[in-house]
């Protein structure tokens, strides 16, 4: 299952936090329903892994948090057993947007940290992939606790990995990052005058 299957609008933009939106709550209301409807059909592990995955993220998206941790955790727990590692880090770093969302910033940093440190460190490109995404959640968590300076450094981060792996659709979204952050630091700059 992939996201062009589900009949319904699961369009995002952000806010003024940098979290995602839901462009029409209602259609991605039942967008999440039809998901739960896949899942519940699904026998296959690996499979049944992705749709976990595609229902965290947008559990978290329509904020229910508790469903979006459980049923990633899930998901995490299927790929290691089948020794999917890149796709249990995948998983994994939801995960930790899903924490930071929950206002568990310790936890979620930890998991993106933990991913920046061994993926800077990494030759393997099937992880690799995922260190743009590392970047910029850090730098989201960061943003949300208004630490702009080390957010700006890791959406900076972010771009620029991007920009190389010639991603350029997501490019529109982390200058949108770094606009709101240089706003934000300028805001900060001006009170502090």
């Amino acid at each position: 299952m992939n996201l062009a299957e589900i009949p319904f609008d699961m369009s995002v933009t952000l806010d003024n936090v940098l979290r995602e939106r839901a462009n029409d709550r209602g259609s991605m209301s039942q967008g999440v329903g039809y998901i739960k409807e896949q899942l519940d059909k699904e026998t296959e592990p690996l499979k049944k892994a992705h749709i976990l995955s595609l229902l965290g993220i947008y559990s978290r998206i329509m904020m229910e948090l508790v469903e979006s941790e459980e049923v990633l955790e899930e998901a995490i727990s299927i790929y290691k057993e089948n020794n999917k590692k890149s796709h249990g880090l995948g998983a994994k770093l939801r995960l930790g947007v899903t924490y930071t969302w929950k206002k568990e910033f310790g936890k979620g940093d930890n998991i993106f940290l933990t991913a920046i440190g061994k993926l800077k460190n990494t030759e393997e490109p099937a992880l690799l992939k995922h260190l743009d995404f590392a970047y910029l959640h850090y730098g989201k968590s960061q943003f949300e606790q208004e630490h702009y300076e080390i957010a700006l450094d890791n959406f900076v981060q972010s771009y620029e990995l991007k920009i190389q792996k010639g991603d350029l659709q997501a490019l529109e979204t982390l200058q949108q990052c770094i606009d709101f952050t240089k706003a934000k630091m300028a805001e900060a700059n001006e009170e502090t005058a």
